[in-house]
């Protein structure tokens, strides 16, 4: 056996540390740093593991970035040229920022305050300061003159800070738009509109076909004054609008019964009205000679139906109808049965004559032996000039009997036809 000494170097093993920024909010960036805390010449290798599975090689580290919180640890190791190492740990802890939460939109009545409520931090500032009572609170009283949006800053222990925002809507007095009210006969009906509100409410409900409305259809059986009271839709405000609705009965007519007259005849048509009555229309014009309200002086020359229609202050009509048939008989002609053409000025023509008469279409006159004497035609009635004088070619005629032929239209287009003996007398 042999035996030899064999050196044996002991080489130092390496002693290190480690430094780190600051703990931080998310997303913090962390800088890392390795130490030797005894002196040593060798070459060092460091290297950097941390518990999310990333590496790193070099004593230092800059700006290791962490997006998410936790508790993240870092691992150093250094190692020399002989192999022998240290390791150096640290925690690395990334802060969650604050969900902060103002909580959801509001609206107000004017002049009324309305608390917002924040959570999810420690402390908060809120901003603009206008219409709140405190800035520093998680609860203020909001009370701002116009629409608002509020911000909150909230911080937590540690620090982070997260933000959120409310909107403050502002509810204003208002006035509606609306129609008026209307006059009415009794049974019609009429619409009633108002806008500028949310929440309506009609009152008196009798005649109404809905009293919830913005438009409503009103058919009430009486006069009646209708209250509208609108309201926004948070019930801050109201308005109130009234609708005067006048109601008119209806007038009653009566023209009376038909009637039968002759042509050339005058007759008065009195109507039995109501007493609400203030105008009274009678139609067609034609035959009415003098108007005497209510009634009318009428001297028709063909059959007429008279229409009646009466209209009282509101408006409101009736009307009544009424005939009036006219005759042309006997009753409108008178045909003498002498004359004496004897020069004294007294009967001195034969001629017929009447009432409603329009004209002779033919006038004819025969002696005993059915000789024509006299013929004329379209002769005006009721004009002496126009008659027979008692001669023939110039010639007087003795006394006699003669036969007349006349064929007579009255105003009423009737053709009346008479035949008779005329006595000529000297």
């Amino acid at each position: 056996t042999v035996r030899a000494p064999l050196p044996v170097r002991v080489v130092k093993t390496p002693v290190i540390g480690l430094t780190k920024s600051a703990d931080g909010c998310v997303p913090v960036n962390f800088n890392l740093s390795g130490n030797l805390l005894n002196a040593d010449t060798a070459v060092m290798n460091w290297q950097w593991t941390f518990s999310d599975g990333r590496v790193a090689n070099g004593r230092q580290v800059n700006a290791m970035p962490f997006a998410t919180s936790g508790v993240f640890a870092a691992s150093l190791v250094a190692t020399n040229s002989s192999g022998c190492k240290d390791t150096a740990t640290a925690q690395l802890q990334a802060f969650a920022l604050p969900v902060v939460n103002a909580g959801a939109d509001k609206t107000i009545c004017q002049g009324t305050g309305q608390t917002i409520t924040a959570t999810g931090a420690s402390s908060y500032s809120w901003s603009p300061a206008t219409g709140l009572n405190c800035t520093n609170c998680a609860a203020p009283v909001a009370t701002p003159a116009a629409a608002t949006t509020y911000y909150v800053t909230g911080r937590s222990a540690q620090g982070c800070i997260g933000k959120d925002s409310i909107t403050i809507s502002v509810k204003y007095p208002f006035e509606m738009v609306h129609n008026s009210g209307d006059t009415l006969c009794a049974g019609e009906s009429t619409q009633l509109t108002a806008s500028g509100a949310a929440v309506y409410a009609w009152s008196p409900a009798a005649g109404l076909n809905a009293t919830n409305r913005a438009a409503v259809q009103a058919r009430p059986s009486a006069s009646t004054n209708y209250m509208l009271v609108g309201t926004d839709e948070l019930g801050c405000f109201k308005d109130t609008a009234f609708f005067p609705v006048k109601v008119y009965p209806i007038p009653t007519v009566n023209a009376g019964s038909d009637v039968t007259m002759n042509v050339g005849q005058t007759r008065t048509l009195t109507p039995i009205i109501s007493a609400d009555v203030t105008a009274v229309n009678w139609s067609p014009t034609g035959g009415i000679f003098r108007t005497d309200y209510p009634s009318i002086d009428i001297k028709p020359k063909q059959t007429t139906t008279y229409r009646v229609e009466v209209s009282n202050p509101g408006g409101c009509t009736a009307t009544d109808n009424l005939t009036v048939q006219v005759l042309c008989n006997g009753a409108n002609v008178f045909i003498p049965n002498t004359f004496s053409p004897n020069g004294d000025g007294v009967n001195e023509e034969f001629y017929p004559r009447g009432t409603g008469l329009f004209r002779i279409k033919s006038a004819r006159i025969y002696n005993r032996w059915g000789e024509l004497v006299y013929e004329k035609f379209n002769v005006t009635p009721n004009e002496s000039a126009q008659g027979w004088n008692g001669t023939y070619k110039g010639q007087k005629l003795a006394p006699d009997v003669f036969v007349y032929m006349f064929e007579i239209m009255c105003e009423n287009d009737e053709v009346l036809v008479y035949k008779g003996d005329i006595a000529l007398i000297r």
